[in-house]
C-alpha cells in the first residue's frame, strides 16, 4: 500500500467504533451531512462555540444503504426529499456503530455496520463527491474525494 493511501486509511480508522449521531439533508444546498461520534462542544470555523460530532461526512454524491439481513437497497441522491431522508435516518440508522471503513480505487467510501453498509459513490468527474473532517482536531485537514482524485485539503 502506498504511503498516501496508508495516510487516508489511518485517518478513516478514527471513525471505527463511533456511532452515527446525526444525519440530515440540507434543504438549500445539495448535500447530506452525517455526524459521527457523540457531540462535544467545539469552536467552529468562525470562532463560534457549537455542539458538533467529532467527525463530519459531507456527501454530495449518490449513496446507497444495503441491509445485510434481506439485501434491500435504499438509494439516496440530490432529488431525495429532505424530510424523507431525515425521518429515515432517525428511524433506521441513527446510533449504528461503525465496524469497518473501506476506500476503493474508485474513491467509493463504505461504512460498515452490523445491520447494513453505506456506500458513497463519487460522480464520474472531478467534482467533489464527499469529504470527511474533524471538528475537534484543530488544523486537521479534510479528506476530500471525487471520482478522479482524493487528497487532504
Amino acid at each position: 500500500m502506498d504511503n498516501k493511501l496508508q495516510c487516508f486509511n489511518n485517518f478513516l480508522q478514527k471513525l471505527v467504533g463511533l456511532e452515527l449521531f446525526h444525519g440530515i439533508k440540507s434543504p438549500d444546498i445539495q448535500f447530506y451531512d452525517f455526524g459521527v461520534g457523540y457531540p462535544v462542544e467545539s469552536e467552529s470555523y468562525n470562532q463560534l462555540r457549537r455542539i458538533l460530532s467529532p467527525y463530519i461526512i459531507h456527501a454530495t454524491c449518490n449513496f446507497e444503504i444495503v441491509w445485510v439481513s434481506n439485501g434491500k437497497v435504499d438509494y439516496f441522491n440530490h432529488v431525495t426529499n429532505k424530510s424523507l431522508f431525515d425521518n429515515y435516518f432517525v428511524s433506521k440508522i441513527k446510533g449504528l456503530k461503525i465496524k469497518k471503513i473501506t476506500l476503493d480505487n474508485n474513491n467509493e467510501l463504505c461504512l460498515f455496520f452490523d445491520e447494513c453498509f453505506i456506500k458513497f459513490s463519487p460522480f464520474n468527474d472531478n467534482i467533489e463527491s464527499w469529504r470527511i473532517f474533524s471538528t475537534v482536531e484543530k488544523n486537521s485537514p479534510h479528506l476530500v474525494a471525487s471520482a478522479t482524485k482524493i487528497d487532504f485539503e
